[in-house]
């Protein structure tokens, strides 16, 4: 903030020093000669003496000879011979004396900058336009005299613009900045000369006034000429003479004569009302213009113009001005319609893109939003990240066909030229280099037909080529939309960026959510293996705590069986022994399920394995012929487990299987989908039986829990499968679906590639 302050404080300072600059050039202007100074002190009353007006042009031959000049032009039907400055001044009226005096005094008091034709040309416009007021103001002055005496009218007129004959006088080069800004931009005058001076006319003008020492209503005019009458303030001497110039100005800017630039337009029916002024009133005083402006610029020698001579100046002045405007008006037409062709394009690239949209349908939208500003050419929209790891692009025949996405390895100088294009900002078409033809001609499949052109744009990490082949109007009506062109890349760009985001953001939601998914299964198995491995060495220590205590029981009843003779008693002892190796079997399970063999791991085929276990399920005649399948995509692929303990795995899982399936329409199916070259292997078991509830499932695994009837199983057979599993370096898990069957998968290493051992 601290920063902004004093950047502007600068900024008002230097602003400061150019208009006292300005101001003190002005002050070096010469004074108001003493004869203009005494004239414009005379007034029209009975009471000026007319022999010292007299004197004072007799001491000027300049002056006196303009006075003589005025009497022929005036052909008042008097004989020029032995003509006076005395009798001119009876015949022509002593207000046109002094208005005559005073013009050509002024004219010749300020410098000519006549230094080129331009110069020269815009002296004489300010003249003529500054002589017209005059004029004008001392007509309107004539028509209000009965209501509004006076007799300043003209002179406020001639002097309204004096500001600008003393900034062209003293600033030639500068004010010519003026006029262009004027003429190229319509530029109203005040805001041109204040971008170049620091101030405008009207200030200039009232400086200048009070340091030639003129009545106050005069410079009041001269300083306020522009505001309207509702708009001046209070205190203004003579608000009626400032309106009256006001109107003079806004009827001759009306009429274009001289220089008149574009101004804030007089309310003229307003003020002409307000005069008491009709229509035809004011048709009339206005044909009377040209006539009565000519003597004076013939006496101050500006031209010798004939009415109907200015009259046809300005209306050739006002034919030029309306055809300028008419061409401006055309050119902002044409403009606004290519404008609209690009929001078009911007909208209809929108439009094509839904919210899911990928980078190649950005640059498939984008081809086809190009074609149709350059009215159907071929084109082709290339985006890539900033290291152009990543390249999108897509090419369209026509505006109405689809966009095709061809997929094209770039090799590294076509990489390169890529970037190059993108980063040199041609943002507005120019022509195509050779690297950015040979990446049309790999794009499209063959050369350009027509002139090819791009257009490219840089922005952050990503980068955009459009190229189009086109020739003539459609290349020449868009060649400068610079800032279009601009807009339509960054919309690209900012899609692209987009779709790349919201595709990244899908990966990395898709990557949470695996990832959660398996820290869960892993967390579940982790304390399945846990409460697996817990469960094993209570029942170990539980097994090693029973062993002799069932021992001890069974041998003292087959002792006491030996010598008992009573057969009731035999029954009860021969239960007992019974019953004793009965929980001797049981214990014996629980240690081979807590403290497993150590596995001895061998190569074996998995075809092999397979048919094993099959024929040996098959002989139980628990299966009916087509009820047991195997498959095995690669019966070559090895398996690296111990033998033994991959088969009772097998063996639980099928006998699972056929636990929970109905003899009638039993099917079990062993298969493997693995290959010689996957690292693992996989034997899945699935069956078409009741499945398990969730609740059930989840605990499948888990020792001595058992879904069957109780007294048909303890449980034991699938955490068995588990743990064997486990110990051979692998996994098992299960998917069911009530009434739809379950499916238990077994993934065991594979051999290692160096190892030598033969299969099995």
């Amino acid at each position: 903030m601290a920063t902004e302050t004093l950047t502007r404080d600068a900024t008002e300072s230097l602003c400061r020093q150019r208009i006292e600059q300005v101001l003190a050039e002005l002050d070096r202007l010469p004074t108001l000669p003493a004869v203009a100074a005494r004239v414009l002190g005379l007034t029209a009353s009975s009471e000026a003496s007319v022999r010292e007006v007299v004197q004072l042009i007799e001491t000027d031959p300049s002056l006196a000879a303009a006075m003589l000049r005025l009497t022929r032009r005036a052909d008042l039907g008097v004989r020029q011979e032995g003509m006076t400055v005395a009798r001119a001044i009876g015949l022509l009226g002593f207000k046109t004396v002094r208005n005559a005096v005073l013009s050509v005094q002024i004219y010749e008091l300020l410098p000519r900058s006549a230094d080129n034709d331009r110069a020269a040309e815009l002296r004489r416009e300010l003249w003529k336009h500054s002589l017209a007021v005059a004029v004008v103001a001392d007509l309107l002055e004539e028509h209000a005299a009965a209501r509004r005496p006076g007799g300043d009218a003209f002179v406020c007129g001639l002097l309204h613009d004096i500001g600008k004959l003393a900034l062209e006088a003293r600033f030639p080069k500068g004010y010519a900045r003026v006029v262009d800004a004027v003429e190229r931009d319509r530029e109203a005058i005040c805001d041109a000369e204040q971008a170049v001076f620091g101030l405008d006319h009207t200030t200039a003008g009232k400086r200048l006034a009070l340091r030639w020492g003129l009545p106050k209503p005069i410079v009041e005019c001269i300083w306020l000429h522009h505001q309207a009458p509702a708009a001046l303030p209070t205190s203004v001497t003579r608000a009626d003479l400032v309106a009256l110039t006001h109107l003079a100005n806004g009827l001759v800017h009306r009429q274009r004569i001289g220089f008149c630039p574009p101004t804030d337009p007089a309310d003229i029916d307003a003020l002409t009302a307000r005069l008491g002024l009709s229509g035809e009133q004011l048709a009339r005083l206005l044909r009377s213009l040209p006539e009565r402006m000519v003597p004076y610029l013939e006496i101050i020698g500006l031209e010798d113009s004939a009415a109907r001579h200015l009259y046809a100046e300005s209306l050739a002045k006002a034919n030029r001005e309306l055809a300028d405007l008419n061409a401006r008006v055309l050119e902002a037409n044409r403009a606004l319609e290519v404008r609209a062709s690009f929001f078009d394009a911007i909208e209809s690239l929108n439009a094509e893109l839904h919210e899911h949209a990928g980078v190649d349908e950005v640059c498939a939208a984008a081809a086809q939003c190009v074609s149709a500003l350059v009215q159907g050419a071929p084109a082709l929209a290339l985006v890539a990240d900033e290291a152009v790891s990543d390249v999108a692009a897509a090419h369209t025949v026509g505006a109405g066909r689809p966009a095709t996405a061809p997929a094209v390895t770039l090799p590294s100088e076509l990489r390169q030229a890529l970037v190059q294009a993108a980063h040199a900002g041609t943002i507005a078409p120019s022509p195509a280099n050779e690297s950015l033809r040979e990446l049309w001609r790999r794009y499209t499949g063959g050369p350009a037909v027509a002139p090819l052109w791009m257009v490219s744009l840089a922005r952050n990490d990503s980068v955009v080529v459009l190229l189009f082949a086109a020739e003539g109007e459609p290349v020449e009506r868009l060649a400068g939309a610079r800032t279009e062109w601009q807009a339509i890349g960054i919309a690209i760009l900012l899609s692209a960026t987009w779709a790349r985001a919201k595709r990244a953001s899908e990966r990395t939601n898709e990557e949470l959510l695996d990832l959660h998914r398996r820290f869960r299964a892993a967390e579940g198995e982790s304390v399945r293996t846990r409460s697996v491995a817990m469960v094993g060495e209570m029942a170990a220590g539980a097994a090693h705590e029973l062993n002799t205590p069932l021992a001890v029981i069974s041998g003292r009843a087959q002792m006491l069986l030996q010598e008992e003779s009573d057969p009731g008693r035999e029954r009860a002892l021969k239960i007992i022994v019974e019953q004793t190796q009965t929980a001797a079997a049981i214990v014996t399970d629980l240690m081979n399920f807590a403290k497993p063999d150590h596995p001895q791991p061998v190569l074996q085929r998995v075809g092999e394995v397979l048919e094993t276990l099959c024929q040996h399920w098959r002989t139980q005649g628990s299966l009916a012929p087509g009820q047991l399948r195997r498959t095995a995509a690669d019966p070559d692929a090895v398996v690296y487990c111990d033998p033994r303990q991959l088969r009772e795995i097998l063996d639980a899982l099928v006998r699972n299987a056929l636990d929970f399936t109905t003899p009638e329409r039993r099917s079990v199916e062993v298969n493997s989908p693995s290959r010689s070259s996957d690292e693992t292997v996989r034997f899945i078991v699935r069956d078409n039986g009741a499945g398990m509830a969730p609740e059930v499932l989840e605990h499948a695994v888990d020792p001595f829990f058992s879904h069957r009837t109780a007294g048909r199983g303890r449980g034991l057979g699938l955490s068995r499968a588990f743990r064997l599993a486990e110990f051979n370096g692998g996994r098992l898990w299960l998917d069911s679906t009530p009434q739809a069957g379950t499916t238990v998968t077994v993934e065991l290493p594979a051999a290692p590639p160096h190892n030598h051992l033969q299969p099995h």
